[in-house]
Order: C-alpha cells, then sequence, then structure tokens
C-alpha cells in the first residue's frame, strides 16, 4: 500500500480554504480484482481516527491525450447518498470519471468539480501519479511473461 499526504484548494463555508488528506492506493494485483483507493481525511485528535472515509475501486481506461480513471464509489457511499437524496434529485453516482492530461487540464464527473473546478479525486490522482505510486498501463509486464516467471510450486 503506497500513501501521499495531499494539500489541495477546497471551499468550506462560502470560502477557499487550504486542506490536508492522506490518499492511499492498493494493488494486490489481478487476481484480486481492482486496485483500491482510499481518502482519509477531518482527522479526530479526540477520537484519535479520521472522520472521513472514501473508498474506491480505480480501473484505468484507455484515453488519448492523458490518463483516464474510473473511481467505482463503494455500495455504503452510494447507499448513504441514496437515503439523503430528496424526490426529484438526479439519480445518485455510482462511479466517477477522471481525465487528466496536464497539471491544469483535467475534469471529473463529481459534483465538487461540477461546483468549483476542482475536487479531492483529481488532486489524490495527480499526487499519486506525480510520486510514482500508479503504474502506467504499458509498463506493466504482460500475462504471458508473468507466466514465464511464475514460481513452480
Amino acid at each position: 500500500m503506497t500513501t501521499s499526504l495531499v494539500k489541495c484548494e477546497r471551499v468550506r463555508h462560502g470560502k477557499p480554504a487550504q486542506v490536508e488528506f492522506t490518499a492511499c492506493y492498493q494493488d494486490p494485483g489481478p487476481e484480486y480484482g481492482l486496485p483500491w483507493l482510499f481518502l482519509f481525511s477531518a482527522w479526530s485528535v479526540r477520537k484519535a481516527d479520521w472522520l472521513a472515509r472514501d473508498q474506491y475501486r480505480v480501473e484505468e481506461i484507455p484515453a488519448s491525450g492523458g490518463r483516464a480513471f474510473l473511481l467505482h464509489r463503494s455500495e455504503a457511499a452510494i447507499a448513504k447518498d441514496k437515503a439523503r437524496a430528496r424526490k426529484g434529485d438526479p439519480d445518485v453516482p455510482t462511479r466517477y470519471g477522471c481525465f487528466l492530461a496536464n497539471e491544469q487540464d483535467t475534469v471529473c464527473e463529481c459534483r465538487g468539480f461540477e461546483s468549483y473546478g476542482r475536487c479531492k479525486h483529481l488532486e489524490a490522482l495527480k499526487a499519486l501519479l506525480a510520486a510514482g505510486h500508479i503504474d502506467h498501463p504499458l509498463d506493466r509486464p504482460s500475462d504471458a511473461v508473468l507466466a514465464l516467471h511464475a514460481a513452480p510450486f
């Protein structure tokens, strides 16, 4: 599991603020399914625990001109948003699409990006990519190469 401390601009109570959160990326291998992205924020000294926890399954998809990811939300987060939704609200998203072309050309499908032009998903992905924690798909060995180096036992 790789971890990065991320500082990003957010909007708190209508005013810009800089917040810190921890992004953890875990890729145990293809036999365990998609990699995980965990975002932890709002550390409580009194409780000695994170007050906000988000988890996503990360799927990288082909994109020209940059890198694109689908962040699949957890069932608990989807259920929580459905319980809070009012009649007439748009459907609760089950995933967020994120595209990173360079430092300034980024897009996310979340409500935070739609409202403010920035979000924690993009900040986490940018930090993890810059630190080298997320491999480029072309840098990974093929299944045939992995089979050649598999242990005989």
